[in-house]
C-alpha cells in the first residue's frame, strides 16, 4: 500500500489526561527517554511537517483526523476504538474495524496497563483466591453479539459491582482517560 498524502502526529508537552488522573502512565516514571529522542522529533517536524499539539497525545490527533478514506498506521489496539481502515506496519495488515464502541468496552473493562488505567475484576472468577481481572479474551466473550447499549448497561454493572456507589466515578474517568478525542471538545459520551 502507497501513499503520497502522510500526515504525522507527535504527541506535545503536557496531556490534559494527567488533570482527570494523576496517576496515568505512573508505571513508566524511571524509564529513561532514548537519547535522541528531541533530534528525532525535531527532524519529523522540519522534515516530515509532523503535527504537534501541546496537552495532546498523538493518537488523539490523529482521531480527529481520521476519516472513511484515510488510513490509521499503527500497531496500538486504542485505535480500535476509533474504527475505520487501520494498517498495522509491523504485519502489514490492513484491516477495517466497524464496531468501534466493542472496543472501547473491552478496553474498560480490561483497562490499559501500558497507560496504568485498571480495569474491573472479572466476576466470573470471584471464586479464586485472588480474583483476575479482565483479559482481551474474557472480556471479547462478554461482550460479543451484544449492541451497543447492551455493552454499556453491562459494562456499566461491572463496574458498580466492583466499586459500589462510588462506580461511576471509576467509569467516568477510565473512561474519559481510554476515550480517543474526535474533536478537542468531543466526549466517550458522544460516541458511546
Amino acid at each position: 500500500m502507497e501513499s503520497s498524502d502522510i500526515t504525522l502526529f507527535l504527541s506535545g508537552k503536557g496531556n490534559f489526561r494527567y488533570a482527570i488522573y494523576p496517576d496515568y502512565k505512573a508505571n513508566r516514571k524511571g524509564v529513561e527517554r532514548p537519547f535522541y529522542l528531541h533530534d528525532a522529533r525535531q527532524y519529523f517536524i522540519k522534515y516530515w511537517n509532523a503535527v504537534c499539539e501541546d496537552d495532546m497525545e498523538a493518537d488523539d490527533m490523529i482521531a480527529m483526523n481520521h476519516d472513511e478514506d484515510s488510513v490509521i498506521v499503527s500497531s496500538d489496539k486504542d485505535f480500535n476504538t476509533v474504527g475505520g481502515n487501520i494498517l498495522n506496519p509491523f504485519t502489514n495488515v490492513l484491516y477495517y474495524v466497524k464496531n468501534p464502541a466493542f472496543h472501547f468496552y473491552k478496553q474498560l473493562l480490561v483497562g490499559d496497563m501500558v497507560d496504568n488505567i485498571p480495569g474491573v475484576l472479572n466476576p466470573a472468577k470471584a471464586h479464586h483466591k485472588i480474583p483476575p481481572n479482565f483479559t482481551e479474551k474474557t472480556a471479547s466473550e462478554e461482550l460479543l453479539d451484544k449492541t451497543k447499549e447492551e455493552m454499556r448497561v453491562l459494562v456499566q454493572a461491572m463496574y458498580e459491582n466492583e466499586y459500589r456507589e462510588e462506580w461511576f466515578k471509576f467509569y467516568d474517568r477510565n473512561a474519559q482517560l481510554l476515550f480517543l478525542k474526535r474533536s478537542v471538545e468531543s466526549s466517550y459520551k458522544d460516541f458511546y
